[in-house]
């Protein structure tokens, strides 16, 4: 009984270096960067301190700045996308310029808008209200179209290093509707289309 004890607990500790999984960077003759789970000659351990995943709830925000007349509500995006936001106020007593159904917008890429400004219908209440904000990634007005992108070599492997849209793709200032490919041997190449 004791040696099944034993054993049941020297199983979780044989494991656990097969979930550890190193990284190794080395650049080619070529100057080519390479990341792989295989170690070759002149690789260096890379150590990833970057997050993976983007915090999309911490990206879009509802500001609220007070004035002299009231309060203005802003919605920012910080993201590399466009953002369809949804602002409802709810449980309104005592302010005028609230909407009564809720507004809709499509918000541009790193950019932010006005979206209400309320004033106090009695000077000496507060204003009160609930804002509900809701976001969702893209914009849903525009619709998928069958473009057909012929590359500019045959034959290959083609490695697609970059791509649109993410801290991991093109950067700020850089068009979003573009692919950068890399053949071996070749010059990354842009590839994008009109508009």
């Amino acid at each position: 009984m004791l040696g099944r004890i034993l054993l049941l607990l020297g199983l979780p500790l044989l494991a656990t270096p097969a979930l550890a999984l190193t990284i190794y960077k080395y650049t080619d003759a070529n100057g080519v960067v390479t990341y792989s789970d295989q170690a070759a000659p002149g690789a260096q351990v890379f150590v990833f301190s970057d997050r993976m995943v983007e915090k999309l709830d911490t990206q879009v925000k509802l500001e609220t700045r007070k004035h002299a007349a009231g309060e203005t509500l802003l919605v920012r995006n910080d993201l590399f996308a466009p953002v369809d936001i949804e602002l409802k106020l709810e449980n309104v007593v005592n302010a005028v310029g609230a909407p009564a159904k809720p507004i809709r917008w499509v918000l541009p890429p790193r950019s932010q808008i006005r979206l209400a400004t309320l004033a106090p219908r009695d000077a000496s209440k507060p204003l009160k209200y609930t804002p509900k904000l809701r976001h969702a990634l893209g914009d849903p007005r525009l619709l998928p179209k069958p473009y057909k992108y012929p590359l500019p070599w045959r034959g290959g492997p083609f490695r697609l290093t970059q791509g649109a849209n993410g801290q991991y793709s093109h950067l700020p200032g850089d068009r979003v509707d573009s692919l950068r490919l890399l053949a071996a041997g070749q010059q990354p190449a842009e590839l994008r289309r009109g508009g």
